[in-house]
């Protein structure tokens, strides 16, 4: 009975949706998603996709994109050929790319990199912001256009000089998925990370179809279900729904167990279900489901979802795909049905929501999430419990007729620096605390790297120093000038812009230097501080330099006179001695 009177106010705040939503529900729309799928087709990937998985890969990626969406794939060696043209994602686009996926091939004879991505990107224009730009690029090998090595060199440098530039300012995100140890690994990361993308590394191609299903979730996400011990719930505003399903033998046969009992497998399979059985996975698509639990009689496995096309949506703000620590983020998510943001308080008061972060498959954090703001966002500050590593985050809604899930997988990096401590180091004679901060140049620009030092002294007193460049330019040096004895605790607050152009400003833990770091720490190489502290003393060298230009006027002057007095001591040409 309980069940029953929330069925029906659900159904009753979903009716009056229309009445009870933002004034303008448009600015609340989720941006487009336009996909675009670049395959390496030269010769070596015969080596590296000998049963060229390349083909069900693909097929996932497709049957897993959303009607609606804009996508294209195209295959590249010496040239860029379309393999599925661009369009918008239907049942016919999708029948048409399922064939043509079994005519990629491994036979030519360069990896022009550089030409595939300025073909597959030449219609997108400056950054659109009502678009989601994504490209996914397979490849095995290195930037390879010419038997010349020299023309392989240019291509390559022009990519991380111009191309990557280019593709920031189109608002091109590049997903990057390395087929061998062998591939141009440090163009792909560049690719990635100047773009903010991911960047995957694949030994073996049987991985290919999870990395796939995981470079689409970040380029054009879709509402799911959860799937928790194989059980999963359809409402009745679900209007179809795709189960994907990674089979770990192929000697089970999956199926599938309707809410009443009924059973179906590849071969039973009613009318209303399409079912695409590849070497490793099954796709089953369901169209008008019985609202219900559903279950699936397979092997459980962490990649398995349930994605559903629905009029009740769950969206959420973007979260980059990399981070560092000590960056926060305010994550945040609402509802809609019929295209409406739900703001009806009957609807909420029935509904259960979380944040969920794990990593590995293990629970690390969850978060209840209760009220709304004036704009019916839930709001979540993420960040503060992060490690270093790869991170799911997830949203749960439960309206216990309903359920609806959102996961984003992020990268966290421990750190875009080094420190380097150096305790009471010769400065001009006299003895300083060095702190040396080294950024790290694959991760951001150096260019607007910066640091300020937040000083708290043995005594109590508190002071501020600004980092300064190394003449080198390589470092940014914090000096403690005459340091009293004991420990100073120093906070460095360093910024910089990502290589993607994100600007990223994060806080150290406390730093200890002083009397309690070990001997070791105050043993330095003489010169070598010498070199780092000298050179950003800017008064000193402006002395020096007066001082020496003082002594080399005099020399000419000197030289001047001599030179004068000589010459009018000596007889002309032609003259007696």
């Amino acid at each position: 009975m309980k069940s029953l009177i929330q069925s029906l106010i659900f159904l009753v705040c979903l009716h009056f949706a229309g009445v009870v939503v933002a004034a303008d529900p448009d600015q609340k729309a989720s941006p487009k998603a336009d996909v675009r799928v670049i395959i390496d087709v030269s010769g070596s990937m015969k080596k590296n996709d000998p049963d060229n998985l390349r083909v069900p890969a693909l097929k996932l990626l497709v049957g897993l994109l959303p009607e609606g969406v804009q996508a294209g794939v195209w295959n590249f060696g010496t040239k860029v050929k379309p393999l599925v043209k661009l369009g918008v994602v239907d049942k016919d686009w999708k029948s048409r790319a399922n064939k043509s996926a079994n005519k990629i091939y491994s036979g030519d004879l360069f990896t022009d990199v550089e030409s595939a991505l300025k073909r597959v990107t030449r219609d997108w224009s400056e950054t659109d912001s009502e678009t989601k730009r994504n490209i996914i690029l397979l490849t095995d090998g290195m930037v390879d256009v010419s038997k010349k090595s020299e023309e392989s060199t240019a291509s390559r440098q022009r990519i991380i000089d111009q191309l990557i530039p280019e593709l920031q300012k189109k608002g091109v995100t590049v997903h990057t998925i390395s087929l061998s140890e062998n591939a141009d690994l440090e163009i792909m990361d560049a690719l990635a990370l100047g773009t903010d993308g991911s960047s995957e590394l694949v030994t073996s191609a049987d991985q290919l179809q999870r990395v796939f299903l995981h470079m689409f979730e970040k380029s054009a996400p879709r509402d799911t279900v959860p799937l928790e011990d194989n059980q999963f719930t359809i409402d009745k505003m679900i209007e179809e729904f795709t189960l994907l399903v990674f089979r770990n033998n192929d000697i089970k046969e999956t199926t599938v167990i309707k809410p009443g009992g009924d059973k179906f497998t590849h071969k039973t399979a009613p009318k209303n279900v399409a079912w695409l059985k590849e070497d490793g996975y099954d796709l089953i698509t369901i169209t008008k489901p019985t609202a219900g639990i559903w279950k699936v009689d397979a092997a459980i496995d962490p990649d398995n979802r349930v994605m559903v096309v629905s009029k009740l949506k769950l969206h959420t703000s973007d979260l980059p795909n990399s981070i560092f620590l000590g960056e926060e983020y305010d994550y945040k998510f609402w509802l809609t049905a019929n295209g409406k943001i739900i703001e009806k308080d009957a609807f909420y008061d029935l509904t259960e929501m979380e944040i969920v972060q794990s990593s590995g498959g293990e629970i690390q954090e969850v978060w209840d999430i209760k009220s709304r703001n004036v704009d019916n966002e839930f709001v979540q500050r993420l960040g503060q419990s992060f490690t270093a590593g790869q991170f799911d985050i997830s949203v749960i809604v439960d309206g216990k007729t309903f359920k609806r899930q959102h996961k984003k997988t992020i990268k966290v990096y421990e750190k875009f620096y080094d420190v380097d401590i150096k305790v009471l180091a010769e400065v001009s004679g006299d003895k300083a605390h060095i702190i040396n901060v080294i950024p790290e140049d694959d991760l951001v620009e150096r260019k607007t790297f910066n640091v300020i030092a937040n000083i708290t002294a043995p005594d109590g007193t508190e002071s501020q120093v600004h980092g300064k460049m190394s003449m080198r330019g390589d470092k940014w040096i914090v000096t403690i000038k005459e340091p009293m004895p004991g420990e100073y605790n120093v906070v460095l607050k360093v910024s910089a812009l990502t290589k993607s152009g994100r600007e990223i400003s994060v806080s150290s833990a406390p730093l200890k230097v002083g009397e309690s770091l070990s001997v070791a720490d105050d043993e330095d190489d003489p010169d070598e501080v010498k070199e780092e502290t000298e050179e950003t003393d800017w008064m000193k060298v402006g002395l020096l330099l007066l001082a020496a230009n003082a002594v080399l006027f005099g020399l000419l002057g000197g030289g001047w006179f001599f030179l004068k007095k000589r010459r009018k001591n000596t007889p002309e040409p032609g003259e007696d001695l």
